[in-house]
């Protein structure tokens, strides 16, 4: 534990994870009430061809200019998924694979042939929350701050709009407003986090609380509140378990993650 509070790293680290976990814990229960199981995997490697594209035509190396010219182009193509996830002519998880692949082969042809000297991409796969800066945490809270001014005021709409559409959209609920706009807050938080957390961190963190509060919850209430309170306490102790074993964190977090929904699944059929 001290070493959290002894190197800035670890404490900046510790930092982050805490915000992530708040704000995954709300977006999670609602990336598993729609379905998109693979929506984060989907958007974290358009934002790998979104990061390929800003070095290749801009060659945005500091923070600001690669988070800016990254999120202009990830909002491009999420926009481009969202219209064809609305119009469901094709199910969501066929158009959400479909754009991976995509997204995730042209990264992969642009950084082999034009940045050949800008870095392992296995390290935007990846991630690595160790390299946390200061700018970082600045930009994750204020992402914290806009999600929570987007859903607590509107909670009962993005309740209807996640459960019953067709009933929200009887009630006069504007469901491609909020289509639109849970696909940009994704993506905004996908953005910020990619390098640190790559797409493996970032998918888990958007899957497994939201299956664990529907797992115990009893209403939606406890939904969000478990969510929130598994993300960020899993969060911690998985930071805290690769500081001791010396395994890289965006590996160990989504580990823990799954070992404490498990233990927790199996105690529940056992006391049932």
């Amino acid at each position: 534990m001290s070493d959290f509070f002894q190197y800035d790293f670890l404490y900046l680290s510790l930092i982050l994870v805490i915000i992530l976990g708040l704000i995954t814990g709300i977006l999670s229960p609602m990336v598993v009430a729609k379905k998109y199981a693979f929506i984060g995997e989907g958007i974290a490697h358009s934002t790998l061809l979104g990061i390929v594209l800003s070095l290749c035509l801009f060659n945005a190396l500091n923070s600001l200019q690669l988070f800016i010219v990254t999120l202009g182009f990830n909002l491009i193509f999420v926009s481009i998924l969202a219209a064809f996830s609305f119009e469901k002519k094709l199910p969501s998880d066929s158009m959400i694979g479909i754009f991976l692949s995509v997204t995730l082969s042209l990264a992969i042809i642009l950084h082999f042939y034009f940045i050949k000297q800008s870095g392992d991409l296995l390290n935007l796969l990846f991630g690595n929350i160790l390299l946390v800066e200061k700018f970082d945490i600045y930009l994750i809270f204020a992402v914290l701050i806009l999600v929570l001014l987007i859903f607590i005021p509107f909670y009962k709409k993005w309740i209807f709009y996640l459960f019953d559409e067709e009933g929200a959209l009887l009630s006069g609920i504007n469901i491609k407003f909020f289509h639109y706009i849970f696909f940009y807050l994704l993506t905004l938080v996908i953005v910020c986090s990619v390098k640190f957390s790559g797409s493996i961190l970032i998918n888990t963190l958007l899957l497994i609380p939201g299956a664990f509060s529907y797992l115990f919850a009893k209403n939606m209430r406890q939904v969000f509140a478990f969510s929130l309170l598994f993300s960020v306490c899993t969060a911690i102790i998985g930071l805290f378990l690769s500081n001791i074993i010396a395994t890289p964190p965006s590996a160990t977090i989504p580990l823990t993650q799954f070992i404490i929904l498990s233990l927790s699944y199996l105690a529940k059929q056992l006391l049932n």
